[in-house]
């Protein structure tokens, strides 16, 4: 019978693999969105300092 030593260190290895690449996609779509809602905020502010212009 093979021993299961090879086998839990694979599944470790490519349990962390995934973990980091998901952590890393996480961060990026987070930075996406922060930055998407303050340029929304930017939009809204430049738009009602144009309507106070007028």
């Amino acid at each position: 019978m093979r021993s299961p030593v090879g086998d839990i260190v694979v599944g470790l290895v490519l349990s962390v693999a995934v973990g980091l690449v998901w952590r890393n996609w996480k961060g990026g779509e987070m930075d996406r969105i922060s930055r998407y809602y303050e340029w929304q905020e930017a939009q809204r502010t430049k738009k009602k300092m144009h309507n106070d212009d007028k």
